[in-house]
């Protein structure tokens, strides 16, 4: 499940990503962001913000890996609020 605050899709923005399954949204209020991962490496590449964001891409891609450590482990929704705020 997604709760308030949180998100999902950020794998496809540091690693090779193919997402998986689908996402339902029940009947609330919510708010939906479509960011195009290929737009988006594009624009950072550019930015004097790349190599800050290229190492965090790493550190993000390596916890990632560390924590799911088997495919069927692997989620759209991993991640979130608490591992971008360990890793800045």
């Amino acid at each position: 499940p997604l709760f308030e605050g949180e998100w999902l899709g950020e794998p496809a923005l540091w690693a090779n990503w193919q997402h998986r399954g689908q996402l339902i949204v029940p009947a609330v209020t919510s708010t939906v962001l479509k960011l195009c991962a290929e737009t988006f490496l594009k624009v950072i590449e550019t930015s004097s913000l790349w190599y800050i964001l290229r190492r965090y891409a790493r550190m993000y891609v390596r916890r990632f890996v560390a924590e799911c450590r088997h495919p069927s482990e692997m989620s759209d929704l991993w991640g979130g609020r608490s591992v971008v705020e360990s890793l800045t």
